[in-house]
């Protein structure tokens, strides 16, 4: 994979973890409250897993000269995802979930190594 293809990973899974790690944007997104963009729980689980790989990404953090503070924090975060049960939930539900807002407060924390790393 090219630099520009690494790139272009790194900057889709950030928008991701924006996204993640905001609920304030999650609630607005996945209420259709910002023109032109619309989101959901399926969708926001979908970019971060099938879209932007993010689980390969992590794997292969030492490509992208990230630390193993990054690949611990991730690897939590991922973890927590990959449990997280939002069945019989409303996703206004999953918003106002303390499990959820947790996952959140996680991806705040991984973006923050991101950024510093990479921006």
């Amino acid at each position: 994979m090219s630099w520009k293809q690494n790139d272009i990973w790194v900057d889709n899974l950030r928008g991701a973890l924006i996204e993640l790690s905001d609920i304030q944007l999650q609630r607005d997104l996945w209420n259709a409250r910002v023109p032109g963009r619309c989101s959901s729980y399926i969708e926001l689980y979908s970019k971060l897993f099938d879209d932007f790989s993010v689980e390969e990404f992590v794997i292969k953090f030492k490509e992208f000269n990230l630390s193993e503070i990054f690949y611990a924090e991730a690897t939590k975060l991922i973890t927590l995802l990959n449990l997280y049960d939002e069945k019989d939930k409303s996703e206004n539900e999953i918003l106002l979930d303390s499990e959820w807002i947790n996952i959140s407060e996680m991806a705040k924390d991984v973006l923050r190594v991101l950024e510093k790393e990479l921006y």
